[in-house]
């Protein structure tokens, strides 16, 4: 699975296509804060008064945090909904070249059970790829990395869903760093149905 295509030269004053990375990193995630109330399904899959989705959604996930049918289903996520617009849809991904390890409990397909826990994305040699906390079905935080042939990380990418900007629902803290840990980007941000809108742009 690959989690980014991002090509950073050395020396380069700020990284290309910033939002189509984010993009990809948040397919793997449901929601943009963190709270840690549940909800309940009373409060869950709701539509407007235009009978579009709004607000929180169940999806289901398999053991690798992908949506899946009910019946194959270990987990229960919850995905954002502003206005129709899915914010940040938990997207299926290829495993296969990973070693996936979760730190939590796992339901069963017969008795899911709301997602809670650590997850982490291993390549071959041991290094996180991807890693994640999730707690009663959201992101707390979603980390990425990228590395060269001699194992330096020259990527990193930080997603910090408890720190919003002033308390606005869906909005996230995001810092990317290029070779050398050199900070290349950070601010808030967040996606709804009229596309990203930057509330702190500080670099």
């Amino acid at each position: 699975m690959i989690f980014f295509r991002v090509h950073t030269r050395p020396g380069a004053n700020k990284p290309n296509n910033m939002h189509k990375r984010i993009n990809v990193l948040l397919s793997f995630i449901i929601l943009v804060n963190a709270l840690v109330a549940q909800i309940s399904n009373d409060s869950a899959n709701k539509y407007n008064d235009n009978h579009k989705k709004n607000g929180l959604w169940e999806v289901y996930l398999n053991e690798f945090t992908n949506p899946t049918g009910k019946d194959k289903a270990i987990f229960i996520g919850y995905e954002l909904y502003d206005n129709g617009e899915c914010v940040y849809p938990f997207t299926k991904y290829k495993v296969k070249k990973y070693t996936v390890v979760f730190e939590g409990k796992k339901g069963t397909t017969s008795a899911p059970v709301l997602l809670n826990g650590n997850i982490k994305f291993l390549y071959p040699s041991g290094k996180v790829a991807y890693e994640g906390q999730y707690r009663n079905g959201r992101p707390v935080y979603l980390n990425a990395f990228n590395y060269d042939k001699q194992g330096n990380c020259t990527m990193k990418e930080l997603l910090d869903f408890a720190n919003t900007y002033n308390n606005i629902d869906g909005t996230f803290y995001y810092q990317y760093f290029g070779p050398g840990n050199k900070l290349y980007k950070r601010g808030y941000y967040r996606k709804g149905d009229k596309g990203w809108r930057v509330y702190d742009d500080k670099l």
